[in-house]
């Protein structure tokens, strides 16, 4: 009897089980097709609980809950029992491995006592990573030979423009003065006012570009709110470069 091939489009947790439960069947042929990671989009990025302890004694110690859990995260409790009054630990091991490009990954898991406790700032754990290039294996020739980025600022202060402008625009040069190419592989922005256009992303020996950054000054929101750019290079010495604007 010919098998029946089935296609299913997408790896979360209903692709996966639909295909599963197809694949029970003999004169099925089932084949599950993700373009990423099986499980590792909207399904990595829903509520998980992660129950340490008994409910039986919820009173007398803290039943450790875990919200948010990104797939990259892992995390451990020291005791595996915490008792009232009593102090532990909570490591979080971020696996690098699993994320997908250079620069600032951020999220936040959430911990909570007893299965219904509210989620809020009170019991938040931010965490934040950022990966660079691997320099481990470079060899003394590598590094004599390595590109060298000079950047004109990494301070700007564009108060004084917004007082009587809405948009204003800063330039900043970048030169490599190394004896490879300078690549400048991240450039990243966390607040919607500032914009930032950068004429070449690959610079040879002696070579210069210019990064443009502009403020929006509608958009710029809570002056609390720190604003700045992360650049990430292939230069061993400055692989992470972050440029702070005051406005």
């Amino acid at each position: 009897m010919e098998k029946k091939k089935i296609g299913i489009i997408g790896g979360g947790i209903s692709g996966t089980c639909l295909g599963y439960h197809l694949s029970l069947y003999d004169n099925a042929e089932v084949i599950v097709f993700e373009k990423a990671t099986i499980g590792g989009a909207s399904t990595a990025k829903s509520a998980g609980t992660v129950c340490l302890f008994d409910d039986s004694l919820k009173n007398r110690y803290w039943d450790v809950r875990l919200y948010g859990f990104e797939s990259y995260l892992k995390m451990e409790a020291e005791p595996k029992v915490l008792l009232k009054g009593k102090k532990g630990t909570i490591k979080l091991t971020l696996d690098a491995s699993q994320l997908k490009d250079y620069g600032l990954t951020q999220t936040s898991v959430y911990l909570s006592r007893f299965s219904g406790d509210k989620v809020s700032e009170d019991n938040e754990i931010p965490v934040s990573a950022i990966l660079l290039p691997d320099f481990s294996r470079m060899t003394e020739k590598d590094s004599l030979n390595a590109p060298a980025m000079h950047i004109s600022e990494t301070d700007i202060d564009l108060s004084i423009p917004l007082i009587k402008k809405n948009k204003v625009s800063h330039d900043i040069l970048i030169a490599n003065s190394g004896k490879t190419p300078l690549v400048i592989s991240k450039l990243q922005v966390f607040n919607s006012s500032v914009g930032v256009s950068l004429k070449k992303t690959v610079l040879p020996p002696d070579g210069m570009t210019k990064l443009k950054v502009t403020i929006r000054k509608r958009d710029v929101g809570n002056k609390k709110h720190h604003l700045r750019i992360l650049m990430i290079t292939n230069d061993p010495l400055r692989p992470k470069v972050e440029i702070n604007i005051k406005r």
